[in-house]
């Protein structure tokens, strides 16, 4: 009997003793949580100080980086462009030939191979059309640039000084205005230009070595994006299972639902663009050889290419075409100034919405935001890319919102804000400010 009753009393104070351990446990695992998000930041503060302290040493590093991921980035580019015309080609096929009975599998593997086939021949005769229209134009305009510039710069300086001598009272100060600006440019010449010819013939060889290297990225580019066109289903049932592996279900639906949204976003607005430059291009083209401008080909390739830039695309490609038709007629320099500004109103406020709509959900506060801020980090490819990006960190965040303002049991309806003072603590009531009766 004492042995009996000594076994209980051992069980007895090691189920206790377990109880505690696992009370005390508990208590200690809420501070975990805490203590690695502390850690966590703390890394964060230390790698943003050290981007700022060797700055130069982590921008040649990751330049390094981006143009080693370069072809995977250009292929990747290349299948996210093409593969809405994979998707339409291949609803055409397998209305057409899957239902015949015959072996399912394969003939879906064959429907495929033919959708990349078709797609990767759509690219490559575009890409072929602009070369043909566009490059030979271009290259003989630069050509006649070059030819003529001497006797442009002649006239323009003869331009000058007929306006001076009309003007008057305000001739002297354009004509020293003018011998100014020239002197200027005779000390630049002699003074920076010349001596740093080495540097220039060596930055000319380098950019020659990099565009060929370019070129052969691109080609290794257009096999990797045959591969991720033809392998997309096996690439993204990858990428879920990793995500469900990494997070519970509930979170990994959160990031489905944001990637999808992502590619809502980043195509609608991509493709739109492209669309959107397209027609800029030939409504320049069009209304300057109507206006019989010099470079006419020239000017509206520039104008159409940076109007991917959103907002400020077109004034950005009216700085080189004014200075181009300045050399020529100083007169049609201002006359294409006044017409890329109405342009540029038309753009954003009729042909733009009709084919962007809403894609990114952003207002022109944050669209501008997006694009200084971006683009000053990023450059060109920031300010072309910062506002998708900055649409879905816009949509994100308003995800995040929603969820936290439910979980307190908040409206998350922006006009319940507009007028509101305080929220109640205790019963979560909203308070609004006192409107003053009308008299």
């Amino acid at each position: 009997m004492d042995t009996e009753n000594r076994k209980k009393q051992r069980k007895t104070s090691e189920f206790v003793s377990g109880k505690e351990e696992k009370k005390h446990y508990w208590n200690v695992r809420p501070y975990l949580p805490a203590g690695l998000v502390a850690f966590v930041v703390a890394v964060l503060i230390i790698v943003v100080f050290f981007l700022f302290y060797r700055y130069e040493g982590f921008a040649k590093g990751w330049n390094k980086l981006m143009f080693v991921f370069q072809p995977i980035l250009i292929g990747l580019a290349i299948a996210y462009l093409i593969n809405p015309i994979v998707r339409r080609v291949e609803c055409v096929l397998k209305k057409k030939y899957l239902a015949k009975g015959k072996d399912e599998v394969l003939t879906l593997k064959r429907i495929r191979c033919i959708s990349v086939a078709v797609a990767m021949l759509v690219f490559f005769c575009i890409l072929a059309v602009l070369i043909l229209l566009i490059v030979p134009q271009v290259v003989e305009s630069v050509q006649g640039l070059i030819q003529n510039l001497p006797s442009q710069i002649e006239s323009l300086n003869e331009w000058v000084k007929d306006l001076t001598s009309q003007q008057g009272q305000y001739a002297e100060s354009i004509q020293e205005a003018a011998s100014k600006i020239e002197e200027w440019l005779g000390n630049w010449v002699e003074q920076e230009l010349l001596p740093q010819s080495q540097k220039i013939l060596a930055s000319v060889t380098t950019g020659v070595i990099t565009a060929v290297k370019t070129c052969i990225n691109f080609l290794i580019g257009i096999v990797i994006a045959i591969y991720v066109l033809t392998t997309k289903e096996t690439l993204t049932a990858q990428c879920k299972k990793l995500i469900y592996t990494i997070m519970k279900p509930e979170r990994g639906n959160w990031v489905i639902k944001v990637i999808r949204k992502s590619d809502t976003i980043f195509g609608g607005f991509i493709i739109g663009k492209i669309i959107d430059s397209i027609i800029i291009g030939i409504i320049c083209f069009v209304a300057l050889s109507i206006m019989q401008m010099p470079y006419t080909i020239l000017v509206s390739v520039i104008v159409g290419v940076t109007n991917v830039i959103p907002f400020f695309g077109p004034f950005i490609g009216a700085i080189p075409s004014v200075l181009l038709i300045l050399l020529v007629n100083p007169w049609q320099a201002l006359y294409f100034l006044i017409f890329v500004f109405i342009l540029q109103q038309v753009d954003g406020n009729i042909i733009g919405p009709l084919i962007l709509g809403d894609k990114t959900g952003l207002s022109t506060f944050w669209v501008l935001c997006a694009i200084l801020v971006f683009g000053g980090i990023f450059g060109i490819p920031g300010m072309i890319l910062g506002v998708p990006a900055f649409g879905v960190i816009y949509y994100i965040v308003q995800e995040i919102m929603e969820i936290v303002l439910k979980k307190r049991k908040l409206p998350y309806e922006q006009r319940e804000y507009h007028d509101l003072n305080s929220v109640d603590a205790e019963t979560n009531k909203m308070v609004y400010w006192e409107k003053e009766e009308e008299k």
